[in-house]
């Protein structure tokens, strides 16, 4: 006596996702990902370019204070950190002006570039190879005059 056989036979399909549906899945997931990624470069390069704008700022102001308290700007950002060797200068430093090295690095962990131009003006160049870093083009360039 057989009832009936579609209910008593056991499933011949496995119930679960398929291959099939992980691969669509997977494909819907990097588009989304490949959709996000150029939005959070471009945030990324603000923040970094942020970064810089803000230790610019800081290291001009700690130049310009060497200078008041010195009489002349530093020769190099070592000469913000640790006293100058010159003893006429050295009797006048007043710093360190600045304790953390980490302010002379910019939000690409470039160096930043300090330069005296005796005689000109700005008196110095401050600024930042930009995200090109090192040999990038001067319009790339954050300059600690226009921040």
């Amino acid at each position: 006596m057989i009832l009936n056989r579609r209910f008593s036979r056991p499933a011949d399909r496995a119930q679960g996702i398929t291959f099939v549906e992980i691969m669509i899945g997977i494909a819907i997931f990097g588009l989304i990902i490949s959709m996000l990624l150029p939005v959070l470069n471009s945030y990324l390069n603000q923040m970094r370019r942020t970064k810089t704008e803000t230790n610019l700022r800081f290291v001009k102001m700690e130049v310009e204070k060497f200078k008041m308290h010195t009489g002349q700007y530093p020769a190099s950002v070592q000469d913000l950190m640790v006293r100058p060797s010159d003893q006429k200068l050295g009797a006048r430093w007043a710093g360190p002006y600045v304790e953390d090295d980490r302010i002379l690095i910019d939000g690409w962990n470039h160096d930043i570039m300090y330069q005296r131009t005796p005689g000109q003006q700005p008196p110095y160049q401050l600024y930042s190879w930009g995200r090109g870093g090192e040999g990038s083009p001067q319009d790339e360039w954050i300059s600690g005059w226009t921040v």
